[in-house]
């Protein structure tokens, strides 16, 4: 019910619009009482005795004699008027419930996604694209459901029942205990019911997060499926993981299908047990025909929505399964933003500051005591084997993490006091990992530097990026769709757009994480003359596969053993017998074994 109750608060903010539907909900209920208690009069009236029919009109404080059938007539209009009415208010809450419903949900996933955004990046490296893609979609389009039909019917139904209630009670008291009491017979089954459903749930929508994380994976890694020929296995995969997602399915199936045959089993002996009561009383003369008739069909009339609440019910446990996979990441609370009272940094202008940096991935060490100081303007590379934190370093520095240790500080300013928008606003990345948006080039170029950027400034970045040539060859020049990932285009190519990506943004730090390890030396050329346009005037991190590219930097940085284990210019380090000198051998050793 927890859970329930934490997925309405997204109605608050409609409450006006769910306020009218719960009066609506009430005329309903009230109108549908009307239509059965009309069946009393008809009976005893109109369809027993003999003369005229005298009945009474308060407004007018008169008593009327019509004839039966002039009786039967206006007593059928009424009843088509109440109907009429009743159909009226169940149509307008219907719809002013799911639109105050589907408001509250898109309100929902917009703050899911929204938390999501601001996960740090561990967050990422931990969780399933597919898995979080289930719960943004799967998830919390379950949910929907509980906030629109579902709930108009939680609410409308026992008002309706009390409605019922109130006229079977006014009507036969004793006859009423009796189907109260078949009633409650009926609920204890139908609640341990809901439990299992809830369980069942659950599990099912975790199965269904494996289904999109085997499609998502496949998809994304169609070029490794198809060069090792594993497109069979991955069918094989998807059909196990679908034959888990059927099992959970079934399981569900199962409950619910027991509820309805539970239900009328209880309501067959309560019928019955009514109509033996009942019909004894009326025999004796001790009770009418004419309210025997409105209380059966009273009684019949209540079944539908106790029915419709058990249904319900079911369907709320199962969506509370997906509820509770949302709110699994709703209530994650590691976040990175902005702190209470964080101030604006200025422009960049004098150093950049390790202070005891430390760092770990669940608990595991990567960085320890990383002491660092970058003056404006320095080119500093990071060299080191592979694993041991470089890009985790450079990843510090525009808040992707936060340090579990020690503070980086920029012109004075602790970063974790600084508004993240600001921060990140002097930082540009370029990454061996180029991203593009399934967008034109002019938009991926253009991405984070506003609408307002014109073309004249787009084709000047793009030449100086020395991406302008290849883009003016393309069909469509800058409105070129570079396809999702920006396959549509070669490596290089994607790079150059990422570059001048960044000297569009004109940030005053500068991080190049192996932007040319994965290109050919003559397409690597290109880029350099490139990230050399970009570098001019920035303080730049470089973390380079090939040490030849980062002979020149101011500083170079040597990780080894979670923490700096050497510092200093390239003549420098190839003097010691250190790290940086064995690395440095190695790669001129492939390098010359290579024809």
């Amino acid at each position: 019910m927890t859970l329930y109750l934490r997925c309405l608060k997204y109605l608050k903010p409609y409450y006006k619009i769910i306020f009218i539907s719960v009066i609506c909900m009430i005329f309903y209920a009230f109108f549908n009482m009307v239509s059965i208690a009309l069946l009393e009069p008809i009976i005893n009236k109109a369809l027993q005795g003999n003369g005229p029919v005298f009945f009474n009109i308060s407004l007018i404080n008169k008593s009327l004699q019509v004839s039966k059938l002039q009786f039967l007539g206006l007593m059928s209009c009424l009843i088509i008027a109440a109907y009429f009415l009743k159909g009226l208010c169940d149509y307008f809450q219907s719809y002013f419930t799911s639109y105050a419903g589907s408001r509250a949900i898109i309100d929902f996933r917009n703050e899911f996604y929204e938390h999501i955004q601001y996960q740090p990046m561990r967050f990422f490296t931990q969780k399933r694209v597919g898995e979080l893609m289930s719960r943004i979609i799967n998830d919390i389009e379950n949910i929907q459901d509980s906030l629109t039909v579902i709930f108009s019917n939680v609410v409308k139904e026992p008002i309706t029942i009390v409605a019922l209630t109130i006229f079977l009670f006014k009507t036969n008291w004793r006859l009423s205990l009796i189907a109260m009491v078949a009633f409650m017979i009926a609920v204890y089954p139908l609640s341990r019911f809901g439990r299992r459903i809830k369980k069942i749930g659950y599990n099912k929508q975790k199965r269904m997060a494996d289904v999109t994380n085997a499609i998502h994976e496949s998809i994304a890694g169609i070029e490794t499926v198809k060069i090792f020929g594993k497109e069979k296995e991955e069918a094989e995969k998807l059909a196990e993981n679908q034959m888990n997602l059927f099992k959970f399915a079934m399981k569900k199936a199962k409950i619910k299908a027991l509820a309805p045959p539970i239900m009328e089993l209880v309501g067959a002996f309560g019928i019955a047990t009514i109509l033996l009561v009942g019909g004894m009383q009326v025999i004796r003369g001790t009770f009418d025909i004419g309210k025997f008739f409105a209380f059966v069909v009273g009684l019949s009339a209540l079944y539908h929505p106790i029915k419709t609440l058990t249904q319900e019910n079911n369907k709320i446990q199962a969506s509370m399964g997906s509820a509770q996979r949302v709110f699994e990441i709703l209530d994650h609370q590691k976040i990175v933003r902005d702190v209470p009272n964080a101030v604006e940094i200025p422009p960049f202008e004098k150093d950049i500051v390790f202070k005891n940096v430390s760092f770990s991935y669940s608990h595991r060490p990567i960085l320890k005591n990383i002491n660092l100081e970058v003056k404006k303007g320095e080119i500093v590379a990071i060299v080191g084997l592979s694993g041991v934190g470089k890009t985790t370093l450079v990843n510090l520095i525009p808040r992707f993490y936060d340090p579990v240790e020690g503070k980086i500080e920029i012109d004075g300013y602790d970063i974790k006091q600084v508004k993240l928008k600001s921060l990140r606003k002097q930082i540009a990345i370029v990454s061996q990992e180029t991203f593009l948006f399934n967008d034109t080039i002019r938009a991926n170029i253009a991405y984070g530097s506003g609408s307002k950027v014109t073309n004249e400034k787009i084709v000047e970045i793009a030449k100086a990026a020395s991406a302008h040539e290849f883009i003016e060859k393309l069909a469509n020049g800058y409105d070129t769709i570079v396809g999702e990932r920006g396959m549509q285009l070669s490596g290089g190519q994607r790079q150059r757009i990422s570059i001048a990506r960044a000297l569009l943004k004109n940030p005053s730090i500068l991080i190049l994480d192996e932007a040319t390890s994965e290109l050919d030396s003559e397409v690597e050329a290109v880029l350099q003359e490139a990230l050399e346009k970009l570098m001019k005037g920035r303080t730049t991190f470089i973390i380079a596969h090939r040490l030849s590219t980062i002979v020149h930097a101011d500083k170079i940085v040597v990780l080894g053993n979670n923490t700096i284990a050497e510092i200093g210019v390239h003549e420098e380090l190839i003097k010691t017998d250190g790290v940086y000198k064995k690395l440095y051998q190695m790669q001129y050793k492939m390098r010359n074994s290579n024809p």
